[in-house]
């Protein structure tokens, strides 16, 4: 799928004609348009002790392997396919044959990525196979929509516009399914990306610049509250328009009382893999009590609520 049948399918004639000159202009006409803004992001990021995931389109990588040499240091870098083209469409040996053109491009900047994300957020069950398959561990490639943008604060033909993109990229209510990680396909595993993003916010709903800072702020005070997990999708081009609404999104991460994890996808997976693969022990004790035994595992803390501990437990928050 190349990027003028994907904005025909997801926006139509008239918003897709309206889009190509946007583009355009945002990438410039040379590589060092995407190098500044690639920077802009990770400096914004670091100033709030945090690196992002920055998905790659590795075939750009090939072309300019110094500047992502440069980016790889403040960020993490995932694939983005080899080109950016609608993987759905793609049977296993088209996608093994682009993954490893993919892989080669990572390892010409010494670079072993851990995860990746399809363009267009589009793919199918030999996608996942693949990825694991070359050794990949995570994926984003899972959507769920928050109702965080209120229908009617947009006009009809911008809210059918989003409505479109959801349904391209196979999105789901975010109120029907947990924002958590998931193993899936293949035994990879997958961390949702929350809905709308940059794309969604400036040019399908056509947001105002306040608008998607409450539709961001909205999502991350969702997710804190059910502890569940927030991907946020910022493309590079986009970072002059979106920049300010991330920045409030991190200031009020950092902000919570307890803490939020803020970390770059390859953290969290790793983490969550590990995680997931321990068990606690708990035995009967006596009346009303029990001995938990947690395995040996560096970083790993028992939590428990409203409970007496021997030895005494040190508080966390409240009667946790």
């Amino acid at each position: 799928m190349n990027i003028a049948r994907y904005l025909l399918e997801s926006r139509g004639v008239g918003n897709a004609m309206r889009r190509l000159p946007r583009i355009a202009g945002r990438f410039g006409v040379t590589p060092r348009t995407m190098e500044r803004r690639l920077e802009e992001f990770t400096e914004l990021t670091a100033r709030y002790g945090c690196r992002p995931t920055l998905a790659v389109t590795a075939v750009l990588m090939e072309r300019y392997p110094d500047a992502f040499r440069r980016l790889a240091e403040g960020a993490e870098l995932a694939v983005h396919g080899y080109v950016h083209t609608d993987y759905q469409q793609l049977d296993e040996a088209a996608q093994t044959e682009h993954m490893e053109r993919a892989l080669r491009a990572f390892q010409g900047v010494s670079l072993q990525p851990a995860g990746f994300r399809c363009p267009y957020l589009r793919w199918n069950v030999e996608t996942f196979q693949v990825a694991r398959k070359f050794g990949l561990t995570y994926s984003s490639n899972y959507s769920l929509a928050w109702d965080t943008v209120p229908p009617d604060h947009v006009e009809p033909a911008d809210w059918d516009a989003y409505q479109k993109g959801l349904r391209l990229y196979g999105t789901r209510r975010a109120a029907d399914y947990p924002s958590l990680p998931a193993v899936v396909h293949g035994g990879l595993l997958d961390m949702p990306a929350s809905l709308p993003d940059d794309e969604a916010m400036v040019d399908r709903l056509a947001l105002s610049p306040a608008a998607r800072e409450a539709a961001w702020l909205g999502i991350l005070d969702r997710t804190y509250s059910l502890g569940e997990h927030f991907t946020l999708i910022l493309h590079h081009e986009r970072v002059p328009m979106c920049g300010p609404a991330l920045e409030a999104v991190l200031a009020r991460a950092r902000s919570y009382d307890p803490p939020v994890y803020v970390a770059p996808l390859g953290d969290v997976a790793e983490w969550w893999l590990r995680r997931r693969h321990q068990r606690l022990t708990v035995e009967p004790a006596s009346e009303g009590r029990y001995r938990v035994t947690a395995p040996d595992c560096p970083g790993l803390t028992v939590l428990v609520r409203n409970a007496e501990t021997e030895p005494a437990a040190a508080p966390w928050y409240g009667n946790d």
